[in-house]
């Protein structure tokens, strides 16, 4: 093959790929997300059925768990587990409210965020509360958006120490409802949260 017909081969591939790079590096709108996101726009509440993965890097161990989450805007979340052990966690950005055990062996605490015994900790579920609210504007503003798929994003602080993850990664199920997020956090660990068919509420 002559230089002009391997050149007439390659410069469509390497333009093709040079193309897909700038694409993959370019953060999407605000108004995109929220386009995105349309289908959490009007919501008052909602519920939704989720399963987890808590990834330990440096123990090298994986804690599966079940649970429900429900949400009540603008700041009122409820993590609830289910599985393997019931444990509680109701917050907003002031107060947590953790309950575990079952009868006998039922414990609540009850601190304000800013007296919290772990800052990492807090960090991690008052982060969520911003996340997992869906608000596409309160994202926009801590997070540059990439598209890394037709439905599926990639979350990257615009301050690194102003939140205790590196990165979110999330799938949207073909209504534009939560399917998959993925948290990867600065200490090198990972949870890993798959939802189901959520309900939900509007104003």
């Amino acid at each position: 093959m002559n230089r002009f017909k391997i050149s007439a081969v390659v410069w469509p591939i390497l333009l093709l790929l040079m193309g897909n790079i700038s694409q993959a590096a370019t953060p999407i709108s605000e108004q995109t997300l929220a386009e995105k996101l349309k289908a959490y726009a009007s919501i008052s509440s909602l519920e939704v059925d989720f399963k987890q993965t808590k990834t330990l890097r440096d123990m090298g161990l994986q804690l599966k768990s079940e649970g429900h989450l429900k949400i009540k805007r603008p700041d009122h979340l409820i993590w609830e587990i289910t599985k393997p052990s019931p444990i509680s966690v109701s917050l907003n950005q002031k107060e947590i409210l953790i309950r575990s055990g079952k009868g006998a062996d039922a414990q609540t605490q009850t601190f304000q965020v800013s007296d919290a015994p772990s800052g990492q900790a807090v960090k991690s579920l008052t982060g969520l509360i911003t996340w997992l609210n869906l608000d596409s504007k309160a994202i926009a503003e801590q997070y540059l958006v990439y598209a890394i798929g037709q439905q599926s994003f990639r979350f990257e602080p615009k301050q690194k120490n102003s939140t205790p993850f590196e990165n979110l990664e999330m799938t949207l199920d073909s209504d534009g409802h939560l399917k998959h997020l993925t948290l990867h956090e600065l200490s090198g660990d990972s949870l890993d949260i798959e939802f189901g068919k959520p309900k939900l509420t509007s104003r």
